[in-house]
């Protein structure tokens, strides 16, 4: 069976700082944190709601869920997530 592909929009935590210094982003790490995730095939950081966007392969709709609720919803710096399911 073909795995399902997916698109994860997440929105960052606020850096501490609360000023806008590329140098001090939390983007970047948890983008970091999100590519060791077994299953996440490419990660884009991105400008506006979202920060970072991220392309996930799953063999089920019931492995997502456990896949958000467990890797991606975990991680710190993750506030929030949206998830697109591709129905190519």
């Amino acid at each position: 069976m073909e795995k399902k592909k997916c698109e994860v929009y997440v929105r960052s935590k606020p850096h501490k700082s609360r000023c806008f210094d590329p140098k001090q982003s939390i983007e970047k790490e948890v983008a970091e944190k999100l590519r060791e995730i077994p299953g996440v095939t490419e990660i884009w950081e991105v400008y506006g709601v979202y920060d970072i966007v991220v392309r996930v392969e799953v063999e089920s709709i019931s492995e997502l869920k456990g896949f958000l609720g467990t890797g991606i919803r975990r991680v710190h710096g993750v506030r929030s997530t949206l998830t697109m399911i591709v129905v190519d």
